[in-house]
């Protein structure tokens, strides 16, 4: 049995939640997901999860001002927690732990696994100077996630760029990438919609793009106000946690759907649209982690009009392999300039991201390399045979 740690449930809409499904389905070795954050999860299968809060959840105040001296309340529930999973740990005659760093409950699956004589393998998605912003614990969180690099049985990463990263950081350690991955990748580029530029957005909107939605908002406008007979709009599949101005554009917002929705809005999308922070603040988020909505677009055969900071893992990505129009500026005016090459540039761009998704992004490589860093791990005498 292997146990992994991380502070949200399988069914969760986020990408890490996303990347674990598609990780665990079919595993080689039975898995059980611990869910680790304060408020239970929306959907739970009871089969393979628990979860185990790290401390209590206080409702409606999580979400103001107060969010920040809460969170020094998980220090004084971390013992409590540890022996709660030490408990599980033997209940369930686990024999490898695997976690993710998004709170500081990575640390504690640590001190359990090397109290037990576990094997500890750690996969990071996000820098933690991102995911615990407001978090009191940040910097003490960050001196763990050093040991820990140093330390783990072994570690995989979101991208080069953040393994790289790491290693210049907290010492010279083997890693391995590894992220989400796509079953099918679209045979060809998808054919252009005559008198239309519908721009398509899945996934969950952070407050952090405020800016570069506002922008683009503008720049649409601009396009419409070019060609009155054009049908300009922008969908958002997923959840926006702020108001949008807007005029003659209209912008959707969708809600949360099923895969088909998905698969179906982008079919009838003329770009995909990928949006990073431009703060300086959010710079170690955009340099390290791929967003698991651009694996999902590069495979669809729709260009992608990617929107944010130059310096970015995406970025580098989609203008290494030509996969991608790329927009790096908040002026309405250079937005528009990037909107209005994707006709003349769609064939080649589509082209350039169906090989990429092609060369790196295929599901079965990515469970390939996960199953195997975690079967070299896994203790001989209770390794299943694939």
């Amino acid at each position: 049995m292997i146990l992994s740690v991380q502070p949200f449930g399988l069914a969760s809409p986020g990408g890490g939640a996303r990347i674990l499904r598609s990780l665990f389905e079919g595993a080689p070795v039975p898995i059980l997901s611990v869910c680790t954050s304060p408020q239970a999860p929306n959907e739970m299968d009871t089969e393979r999860e628990r979860h185990l809060p790290v401390r209590p959840y206080f409702g409606r105040i999580e979400h103001t001002r107060l969010s920040y001296p809460i969170s020094a309340v998980t220090l004084a529930y971390r013992p409590q927690f540890r022996q709660q999973l030490r408990s599980l740990c033997i209940e369930q005659d686990v024999k490898l732990i695997h976690a993710i760093p998004h709170g500081i409950d990575f640390w504690d699956a640590y001190l359990v696994s090397r109290d037990l004589g576990l094997p500890y393998i750690l996969t990071v998605h996000d820098d933690l100077t991102y995911n615990l912003q407001d978090r009191v614990y940040l910097t003490q969180a960050m001196k763990r996630l050093a040991t820990v690099w140093r330390k783990s049985d072994a570690r995989m990463v979101i991208s080069d760029a953040m393994g790289q990263a790491y290693n210049n950081r907290y010492g010279d350690r083997q890693y391995s990438v590894v992220t989400d991955g796509v079953h099918t990748i679209q045979p060809a580029p998808r054919s252009a919609h005559d008198g239309s530029f519908h721009l398509y957005f899945m996934g969950s909107v952070h407050m952090t793009y405020r800016e570069p939605f506002q922008a683009l908002v503008l720049a649409l406008e601009r396009l419409k106000a070019s060609d009155s007979s054009l049908d300009v709009r922008l969908t958002v599949r997923g959840s926006i946690p702020f108001e949008l101005t807007t005029g003659s554009v209209p912008v959707d917002v969708l809600g949360w759907g099923t895969q088909d929705d998905v698969e179906r809005e982008i079919a009838e999308a003329d770009a995909l649209y990928l949006p990073l922070p431009f703060d300086s603040e959010f710079s170690t988020f955009v340099r390290f982690s791929l967003s698991t909505k651009m694996i999902t677009y590069v495979a669809s055969g729709v260009p992608i009009l990617y929107h944010g900071p130059e310096q970015s893992a995406a970025a580098d990505l989609l203008r290494r392999h030509d996969a991608g129009i790329l927009s790096e500026s908040l002026d309405p005016k250079d937005i528009l300039s990037a909107v209005r090459s994707i006709p003349e540039r769609r064939a080649h761009v589509v082209k350039g991201a169906l090989e990429l998704a092609e060369s790196r992004f295929r599901i079965e490589e990515q469970r390939r390399r996960f199953w195997n860093v975690v079967l070299d791990c896994y203790p001989a005498k209770h390794a299943i045979a694939s």
